[in-house]
């Protein structure tokens, strides 16, 4: 060590407060080791008695017999060796230093999906293009998921310090978890390269984890506090998901397991594949929005909606210009349908039907295909077929239905019209299967026999009740209580005494 450096290192040091450990008086010299408080810095004094000639060893020796594991610095030793020849004290020198030890990693949590924020970030597509809608709240977990990784905490490295004498290192703590019975430790389970050991925590449920400080869970029903708005996005959820607040134009919340809102739906969306669904406001659609179920529906005022679901709806006070296709009963005995069009398997219950201005409202009775969607989609295209046809027909004109004058035309005029008359015979062939598709659906497919059209107050002018091909128009308003039934035998729809409707469902679509 260049003697310069060595006094700046020496001066520096005397900051401090220094120990003395061992301090000898030999033949020449008085020596002296002292270190730090920490004991990481080792320094020596050597004071001559006169001008000696010292060896390393006649300083190294003693300290080493009193310090078996001490590195010593033999570089500055020897320095100090040749600049205490001048009989001046050589002072406050290091010698030796320490190693720390380092402490242990902790233990981690490494979740695996992610758990329930309450508010996200917009998404962008790799086009650049940001939306609201597509905010990711969460990852949906199915029952015996992994959904975190439990590492244990690692031992540290143990040190020295600078006499020797180990330093013992602290190891890591383990990490801090609360779990409920939503959650099963899995213990010992090594990822892919075999490197690491770590637990497991698998969900016992499905649903959403909820992350609070150390506590995990797994929640199955999702209470959502506020609006599902910009905030929060779509919300599709494999349990039940609960809305205290509304549901904003254009947004969709799906729960697997049922749908409840608590505020009112404003031209949103709502599904659910195996549950219920509620709305305890006011229920606006558009042509755009819908709700779609495979259980029960019930609303308090609906407005401009289409309700599909398997099961029964249940309205409390009205409904306006809806589109309502139920696979089990319209239950609404306290409420109005008016505008729109109903269709439904076991029938409907009403305190009235149409209002006194004449508004046309339908009430159809289906056997279960009929309301099912793959069957709409089916007419759908029969009807688009007949449109296409008519079109064609009306381009050829004549030719639509004499060919054998095509004989008299020019070419090209000739071949353009023949590629038209093939192409409405194509047209004709395909929706000639269509229908026959349509037709067997519907053989195979019985009304139910119980089914009925029941009001209890009045039913007015400009109602359509139809069965079928079958469809009466009523023309005077009649007072209730009434029923109207459907003989598919003698395909006809009969005015008889008021009978209550079973809300049993007795029959499945898909």
């Amino acid at each position: 060590m260049v003697s310069g450096v060595s006094d700046v290192v020496a001066d520096q040091e005397k900051l401090e407060a220094l120990q003395s450990v061992f301090k000898i008086d030999l033949e020449r010299v008085q020596i002296e080791v002292k270190c730090t408080r920490d004991r990481m810095k080792a320094f020596l004094d050597i004071i001559p008695r006169f001008t000696p000639v010292v060896r390393r060893e006649e300083i190294t020796t003693p300290i080493q017999a009193k310090f078996p594991a001490i590195e010593i610095d033999v570089a500055v030793v020897d320095e100090m060796c040749k600049l205490v020849g001048g009989g001046e004290p050589i002072l406050n020198r290091r010698i030796a230093k320490g190693k720390p030890a380092v402490p242990g990693a902790n233990g981690k949590l490494l979740l695996l999906v992610k758990p329930f924020v309450g508010a996200g970030a917009p998404l962008t597509n790799e086009k650049g293009v940001t939306t609201w809608k597509e905010v990711e709240l969460f990852d949906n977990i199915e029952k015996d998921q992994p959904v975190a990784r439990v590492y244990p905490p690692k031992p540290g490295t143990d040190g020295v310090d600078a006499l020797g004498v180990p330093i013992i290192a602290k190891p890591g703590a383990a990490v801090k978890i609360n779990i409920d019975k939503s959650l099963i430790l899995k213990q010992g389970t090594e990822d892919g390269s075999g490197a690491d050991t770590y637990d497991r925590l698998v969900a016992a449920v499905s649903g959403y984890l909820l992350h609070q400080g150390p506590a995990l869970s797994v929640k199955e029903e999702l209470a959502l506090p506020n609006d599902v708005a910009p905030h929060c996005g779509h919300i599709n959820f494999i349990g039940k998901a609960v809305v205290s607040g509304n549901v904003m134009p254009g947004f969709l919340v799906s729960g697997k397991l049922g749908v409840v809102v608590r505020g009112n739906l404003e031209q949103g969306n709502l599904i659910s594949e195996g549950g219920d669904i509620e709305v305890l406001g006011f229920a606006v659609g558009s042509g755009g929005t819908e709700v779609q179920g495979k259980g029960e529906f019930r609303g308090v005022v609906l407005q401009s909606l289409t309700v599909d679901v398997l099961s029964h709806i249940t309205i409390q006070k009205a409904a306006r210009d809806c589109r309502l296709f139920s696979g089990g009963a319209i239950i609404m005995p306290g409420a109005t349908l008016v505008g729109g069009w109903a269709h439904t398997v076991a029938g409907i219950e009403a305190k009235e039907i149409g209002n006194e201005a004449g508004q046309t409202t339908i009430v159809q009775l289906c056997s279960p295909v009929e309301v099912t969607r793959e069957y709409r989609d089916l007419i759908k295209r029969i009807v688009e077929h007949e449109q296409a046809a008519v079109l064609l027909e009306r381009h050829l004109g004549p030719y639509a239905t004499n060919s054998s004058r095509l004989v008299y035309l020019r070419q090209p005029l000739r071949g353009k019209i023949e590629k038209i008359v093939t192409k409405l015979k194509t047209v004709s062939d395909s929706r000639g299967k269509l229908v026959a598709e349509r037709d067997s659906l519907l053989h195979e497919s019985n009304f139910q026999k119980d089914a009925r059209i029941n009001v209890k107050k009045m039913i007015h002018q400009g109602v359509q009740i139809i069965a079928r091909e079958c469809k009466i128009h009523i023309q005077e308003s009649i007072s209730g209580p009434i029923s109207f039934v459907f003989d598919p035998e003698k395909n006809e729809i009969f005015q008889v005494k008021y009978e209550a409707i079973t809300t049993e469902v007795k029959t499945k679509r898909k």
